[in-house]
């Protein structure tokens, strides 16, 4: 889901270039066909861009923050064990801070039913190297399989309706589990419960 937020906030971006190209050329008609409008129309078209740009960065810190809480308030939760990660592609906000988009590989267990292969991608903190292996709890929603995000433990914990769920995948035999500390700080960091406990 990470990569389809980057590619529509990319394409965004495109269209508020164009925005602003298509201003300027219109600034240049205002300037010859209606001279006393200049003010105006300079005044008015700053005042777009800047509601524009506002929406804009607002989108990009909060999009997949807003998906995530809903969905767990909703208990649209899974666990994944991941078993591989790489990195996919280095990004930056409109704001230069960097991060990578890692894709991730592993076996993703329905609240109900068997375990089954998933591939997915996530927007980690630009220091992010080695991945760990281990157990996340993410979005998931059958009906919108690709709407995939690492859930934060500390909002998981926060969550009280989120116990039962949680309880419930630990009272299965089914799934081998090795929980992994997940946090938000400019990109997702997951960490060994063992590491924290060390640093």
């Amino acid at each position: 889901m990470q990569l389809k937020i980057a590619n529509i906030l990319n394409k965004a971006l495109v269209y508020l270039a164009a925005l602003v190209i298509f201003m300027i050329a219109g600034g240049f008609y205002v300037i010859q066909a209606f001279p006393d409008f200049l003010l105006p129309y300079m005044v008015g078209c700053i005042i777009l861009l800047m509601v524009f740009m506002f929406l804009f960065r607002y989108y990009e810190a909060n999009w997949d923050k807003k998906v995530i809480i809903k969905m767990a308030l909703n208990k649209k939760i899974a666990l994944v064990n991941i078993e591989s990660a790489e990195r996919e592609l280095h990004m930056r906000d409109s704001g230069f801070k960097s991060y990578w988009l890692y894709s991730f590989n592993g076996t993703l267990y329905p609240q109900s039913g068997a375990g089954i292969p998933i591939k997915f991608y996530e927007k980690m903190n630009s220091s992010a190297e080695q991945i760990p292996s281990g157990s996340v709890y993410v979005t998931y929603d059958e009906d919108k399989p690709s709407q995939i995000f690492i859930i934060p433990t500390d909002l998981l914990v926060n969550i009280p309706s989120l116990a039962e769920v949680t309880a419930a995948y630990e009272a299965r035999d089914d799934i081998e589990r090795r929980y992994l500390y997940a946090y938000y700080r400019q990109g997702m960091l997951l960490k060994r419960y063992q590491d924290i406990v060390a640093q």
